[in-house]
């Protein structure tokens, strides 16, 4: 997806130049040049600074931090690049509570191995390592102070606080996403025999309870790698999701896109393949 919006819709970031961006309607020029090999920035929680990594040429890789002026400053080496695709990414960036997070992936699957969890000030708060036999997929919530980690081979995910603590066990599900709340999240089904991440029929559930809010129509899968990531109302808890019909999948043209918006408030459907191809700018 080669624009990103910041959370409140405030401006749009140009991931391919990320120092080109449009802010308030209009373009935001003069903004420094990124450092050389960044790869996609993530915005912070503040809708002003962003998040990035750069691959160094000892196969090492940086994080870097942008100021809400576009100026670059490096935090810390965090992970290595491999050949098969896999390396350090981005989980989750927030100036509020002043964590970003690095996860060490196995290739295009999200599997991790290693997660770093950082000050904004570069000092290592925690490490995460799963079992040397088993890949894990973990999601944070968006000030890092949650997170969820989903074992493949079980098909189960633990919820735990930054602490450590399991607060919750969810039997055959996986996590995409929490609402920026941390009440809800959005999940699936999981079924270990199935050997991949889950996308089909997403659901909005309180993680807590296990009370599910709202069910994607049957049939339907959820599709962020060619629609967009998952959107998440600021301070609230609404969630919109790109989704489509299984029976689009593994076509050139997505024959059934629709966004979908669900908050506790109700759901909303809009089906119109260009608007997909951004995310949601909430007001």
């Amino acid at each position: 997806m080669p624009f990103r919006p910041a959370p409140d819709g405030s401006a749009i970031l140009n991931l391919p130049v990320p120092s080109v961006m449009w802010s308030q309607g209009g373009y935001a020029g003069g903004r420094p040049a990124p450092p050389t090999n960044l790869g996609d920035a993530m915005w912070a929680d503040d809708s002003s600074h962003l998040c990035a990594l750069t691959a160094n040429p000892d196969h090492s890789a940086t994080v870097w931090i942008a100021d809400g002026g576009g100026s670059w400053s490096k935090l810390v080496n965090a992970g290595t690049w491999v050949m098969n695709g896999g390396g350090p990414q981005i989980a989750a960036c927030s100036w509020t509570s002043r964590r970003v997070v690095v996860r060490d992936t196995g290739g295009g699957n999200g599997d991790t191995a290693t997660v770093w969890v950082f000050s904004m000030d570069g000092r290592l708060l925690t490490t995460l390592r799963t079992a040397a036999e088993t890949w894990d997929i973990f999601t944070f919530s968006t000030d890092a102070s949650l997170y969820a980690d989903y074992n493949e081979s079980s098909g189960d995910t633990a919820v735990y606080d930054l602490a450590g603590n399991r607060v919750a066990s969810l039997k055959g599900v996986f996590v995409e996403a929490f609402t920026w709340s941390r009440r809800y999240a959005l999940v699936m089904d999981s079924r270990p025999d199935i050997g991949t991440r889950p996308y089909h029929n997403p659901y909005v559930m309180d993680w807590r309870t296990g009370q599910v809010l709202w069910r994607s129509p049957a049939g339907s899968i959820i599709d962020t790698g060619v629609f967009g990531d998952v959107a998440l109302q600021p301070y609230g808890d609404g969630i919109a999701l790109p989704v489509e019909s299984t029976g689009c999948t593994g076509r050139v043209v997505r024959c059934d896109p629709a966004l979908e918006v669900v908050s506790p408030a109700g759901a909303w459907q809009f089906r119109d393949s260009a608007y997909l191809t951004w995310s949601v700018n909430w007001p």
